[in-house]
């Protein structure tokens, strides 16, 4: 019997000792612990693709969640500080714009020149039009960039059809002690 005992403590441990090898760690300290998340289930994963806050939502609308490139590969990302959160979801007559607080943008036009998008919208404070162009990096992965042009400035990000998110893995920042820095994207590109 003790035998018995002693064989499953040992396999119970050489199993946790081999979950804990799997995981991949780009960072480990005491401030923070950004990983690769392989499980498609986990709470993380069930976050990232999480559109509820937004309003209006139907069948129609086109959802989006930013990707990053990372050693020559697409990874989601679960930020640190969620602010740091973007999600697009794009409708006939208006654009919402998750980065620390959901905001909803009027349409003034949509065209499609070629495989691109065209959408002009409008800030509702200011009053600013904002052109948004959206190209297929990848359309049959459901990568696309995004660049915004406001005024002479232009932010590019890599967008991803929301109902492809389960095909890429996931890099996650757990902080351990207050807000720590994000991981920068720039640094690992070829």
């Amino acid at each position: 019997m003790n035998y018995h005992v002693l064989l499953i403590f040992l396999l119970l441990s050489i199993g946790v000792r081999a979950q804990k090898e799997d995981t991949i760690f780009i960072e480990n300290n005491k401030f923070q612990k950004i990983y690769i998340e392989k499980n498609k289930n986990s709470n993380h994963y069930k976050s990232i693709s999480d559109f509820t806050d937004f309003k209006n939502l139907g069948k129609s609308n086109s959802k989006w969640i930013q990707i990053h490139a990372y050693k020559g590969e697409y990874f989601l990302y679960y930020p640190c500080d969620q602010v740091n959160d973007l999600k697009y979801v794009i409708d006939i007559d208006q654009i919402q714009i998750k980065y620390s607080e959901i905001v909803a943008y009027k349409i003034i036009s949509l065209k499609k020149r070629g495989q691109n998008t065209y959408i002009k919208y409008q800030e509702p404070n200011s009053g600013n039009k904002i052109l948004l162009k959206i190209i297929p990096v990848n359309m049959e992965s459901g990568i696309y960039k995004f660049i915004t042009f406001i005024g002479n400035q232009q932010y590019e990000k890599i967008m991803l059809e929301s109902s492809k998110y389960k095909n890429y893995n996931l890099i996650v920042n757990e902080c351990t002690e207050n807000k720590s820095s994000e991981l920068d994207f720039g640094q690992y590109k070829k």
